[in-house]
Formats: C-alpha cells, sequence, structure tokens
C-alpha cells in the first residue's frame, strides 16, 4: 500500500473515530440508546421520510413540516436499510460520510495535517455528522463532484453535484458558481468542442432537481411543496436575524461566540485563498486550484448569509459546514507550514472541543442537562 493510500484510509479512520466517539460518549452519559441520538434534531423527520419510500402508509403519516426535507439522504436511509435498521443506518451513513469526505479534502491537495484539522474544524461539523444529519452525505458527494470535475469528466460531475442537491439544495448553487468559474477562465482552441461539454454538464447537474420537481408536480411532496413548507415556517428577510442577534448580542452569548468564531474562519480562509489566487509567484495551476476553492467557499457563504430566513443565525454554523472543505485548504496556506508543535496542538485542541460540545449538545438535546 502506498503512501497516499495509507494516508487515505488513516485520514477517514480518524474522522470516523472521533465520531464514534460523540456517539459512545453520549451513550456513557445517557441512558439511551443509538436510536434515541439518531432521533435528535432533524432525525426523527428524516426517518419518517425514508420510512415512506415505496409505502403509501407510511407516507400517510409524516409529519407535514417534515416534508420541506429534500429526498437524497432518506433515500439514501432506506437503500442502506436493507443492511441495517433505519436509526443505526441513518448513523452510520451519516458518520462514514463523513469520514469520505474528511479523504477527499486529502485527495483534492489539502496536506494530512489540514485534511485532519477539516475532520474536527467546528463542534457543528462533528455534533451534526455524528446524529442522523446530511452534512456528511452532502459533502461526500459534493466533494466526490469535484473529483469528477477536477479529472475533466463534466457530465460525471454535473450528475454527482445534481444528486449533492437532492441531499442538500445547495449542491445546485455550488455548481453553478463552479461552471461559471470554468467558463470565465477557459481559452484555447477547442473552445467550441469544451463549450458543448461544459453545456453538457450543466444539463446532468439539472436531471436530478428536474426529475424530483417532476415528481412533485405528479405525486406532490416534491420541490415545490418543500420550498412551500420552508416559505410558510420561517420565511424573512434576508439578513433579518443576523442583524437581530448583533443588535442584542447578550441575549445568547454561547451563540454570538460560536457565529463570530464560524465567520472568522470563514473570512480567514478567504483572505488567503485571494491572497494565493493573486501571487503572481505562485504556479498557474496553485493560482487555479485557490480561485476554485474560493468559489466554493464564497458561494456557500452568500448563499445561506442571504438567505430569506428566520433560522439564519440560529444554524449558521451548520449551514456553514458546507464551507469548511475551503477553509481546510485554506489552511495550508497559513504561516503553519513548520511549526509542527503548533499544528498537532491545534488539531488536538479542535478534537477536544469539538467532541466536548458534540456531547453537550447531545446531551441537552436528549434533556439530561
Amino acid at each position: 500500500m502506498g503512501r497516499t493510500a495509507r494516508w487515505t484510509l488513516g485520514l477517514a479512520a480518524f474522522a470516523l473515530a472521533v465520531r464514534l466517539a460523540v456517539l459512545v460518549l453520549t451513550l456513557a452519559a445517557a441512558p439511551v440508546g443509538a436510536d434515541e441520538v439518531a432521533a435528535l434534531h432533524d432525525g426523527t423527520e428524516y426517518l419518517q421520510r425514508a420510512a415512506a419510500v415505496g409505502s403509501p402508509a407510511a407516507a400517510s403519516r409524516v409529519w407535514p413540516q417534515a416534508r420541506r426535507l429534500s429526498p437524497g439522504y432518506p433515500l439514501l436511509i432506506y437503500a442502506a436499510s436493507w443492511l441495517l435498521p433505519p436509526p443505526a443506518a441513518a448513523l452510520a451513513l451519516s458518520m462514514l460520510a463523513a469520514a469520505t469526505a474528511t479523504a477527499l479534502v486529502y485527495r483534492l491537495g489539502a496536506s494530512p495535517w489540514a485534511a485532519a484539522l477539516f475532520a474536527v474544524l467546528t463542534p457543528s461539523w462533528v455534533a451534526f455528522s455524528s446524529t442522523a444529519m446530511s452534512e456528511g452525505p452532502f459533502l461526500a458527494v459534493a466533494l466526490l463532484g469535484l473529483v469528477a470535475w477536477r479529472r475533466g469528466r463534466g457530465v460525471a460531475a454535473g450528475l454527482l453535484f445534481g444528486a449533492a442537491s437532492l441531499v442538500r439544495p445547495v449542491g445546485l448553487v455550488l455548481f453553478c458558481a463552479l461552471w461559471l468559474h470554468g467558463r470565465w477562465g477557459r481559452s484555447g482552441d477547442d473552445g467550441e468542442a469544451v463549450e458543448q461539454a461544459s453545456l453538457r454538464s450543466l444539463a446532468a447537474c439539472a436531471l436530478a432537481p428536474a426529475a424530483w420537481t417532476a415528481w412533485g408536480m405528479v405525486f406532490g411532496a416534491g420541490a415545490r411543496t418543500s420550498a412551500a413548507i420552508y416559505l410558510r415556517f420561517d420565511l424573512a428577510p434576508p439578513l433579518s436575524s443576523v442583524v437581530s442577534a448583533l443588535a442584542a448580542p447578550w441575549a445568547d452569548p454561547l451563540k454570538l461566540l460560536q457565529n463570530l468564531f464560524v465567520l472568522a474562519l470563514t473570512g480567514a480562509a478567504a483572505w488567503l485563498l485571494w491572497r494565493r489566487r493573486c501571487d503572481p509567484a505562485a504556479a498557474a495551476e496553485e493560482r487555479r486550484r485557490a480561485s476554485g476553492w474560493l468559489v466554493w467557499l464564497l458561494s456557500q457563504a452568500a448563499f445561506y448569509l442571504l438567505l430569506p430566513s428566520a433560522w439564519v443565525w440560529e444554524c449558521l454554523g451548520r449551514f456553514l459546514v458546507t464551507g469548511l472543505p475551503a477553509v481546510a485548504v485554506a489552511a495550508d496556506l497559513a504561516p503553519l507550514r513548520r511549526q509542527r508543535a503548533v499544528r498537532a496542538w491545534l488539531l488536538a485542541a479542535f478534537t477536544v472541543v469539538s467532541v466536548a460540545i458534540g456531547v453537550y449538545w447531545n446531551l441537552r438535546a436528549l434533556g439530561e442537562l
């Protein structure tokens, strides 16, 4: 086994071990089973949606609000339920997807240290990929799409990003941002062939969302139903929740600290990527990749910050998980490359803090605190 393969497997194992630690510590501290942990947050609704696949009786029992959720993760739970009970399948998918995403961040150019840091970078990322939530599956599929994109397989990339958009709709925003970025940078004699391939990739990305929309028009509970439920439950002017929270910073100081930390990470990463993009001393390939990651990060931050939802501030840490691969890549651009002791302490600190907060959130949600 080569060095790259060993790092890939080792990083995936590290990410998985961290999430298993959150689960085991939660179960050790609370008189509950894994089923109760799987039901935390949106887990019950995802499990309801998964049970409704192919079962009209189960579909009739789905909570109205649960119909807002995209179908990608429930479909994965349904498929995995052929091997495991649904709650266990949901937890396994979430954790294994986070491990896969960590390995893919490394294979996409991050150093082993930066990829390991990505695995534990924020408490929201660790906590929500240790329960039955969609952050892990989304990032795993989206990063696979980026791998295909980097290898010039535009149609495969489009299909994968389209599939990611069924897990979290922001996948469509992400692909469109990368697609436009790719068009701006094109040149050469093969422009017509490249343009055709580019249009094919865009059409491939639209297939899955179009199928979901068509399904909803015929059978209900599709994209239109999901959007209508979101608009009915939490419609608010863009940035209104952010402005309200900043106007009353002492109303929830811990939430303020968490969100300011995530925003600071995002801003610092954007600055580091921009600096590398504009560095004339850097190789052209390095500048191009930094530009692509900057587009990834800014598309996610802009989408979620400007979302017309009353939940933006409350869920900002979880929303911006989708930008963390770019933050991890940017960490390699910080002046820490030769400071091994500092990097080791940073990784250990992020691991301990993220696991501790993840367990705390679980226990609080279970009513044990």
